[in-house]
């Protein structure tokens, strides 16, 4: 398995250029844009999870589906891909991959992930949202506090 917890930003207009943002250096932006996964990745991993913002979006090309990174990483040779189509926020994606993966180990992904959503649907528990990240509105004030169920 591969697990990229990350900041992810997708590109609607230049789908190559979406890219999961790792750690920079060394001349190097850390940007791993879709291209970059298409030209010179070659995987051999049962599960890769991009655990970042959005990372499953991208631009639909008529008669081809979506170009963005879960397609690259399935180019690569993921057999299965776990990607979020929205922003997502730190807290509550901590603690549903925490319980995905004691689910995973029981079984299945499809089925891991299907049960860690809905042990997450029936939690109570609150989160400062992230405005600037797209969770929890458009503000500048003070973070609200936000539902992990979201």
């Amino acid at each position: 398995h591969l697990h990229f917890a990350v900041h992810s930003e997708v590109d609607a207009v230049r789908p190559l250029e979406s890219a999961l943002q790792l750690r920079a250096g060394d001349g190097d932006d850390g940007a791993l844009r879709v291209w970059e996964v298409y030209e010179q990745l070659s995987l051999d991993a049962d599960l890769v999870v991009l655990s970042s913002c959005s990372s499953a979006l991208g631009r639909e090309l008529r008669g081809q589906g979506l170009l963005g990174l879960a397609r690259a990483f399935r180019h690569a040779g993921a057999r299965r891909v776990v990607a979020s189509l929205w922003p997502v926020e730190d807290t509550g994606t901590d603690m549903l991959m925490r319980e995905f993966y004691a689910q995973l180990a029981e079984g299945r992904p499809d089925a891991a992930l299907r049960a860690a959503v809905l042990a997450q649907l029936g939690t109570s528990a609150l989160a400062d949202a992230s405005p600037e990240r797209g969770v929890g509105g458009l503000t500048t004030d003070a973070a609200p506090r936000v539902r992990l169920d979201h």
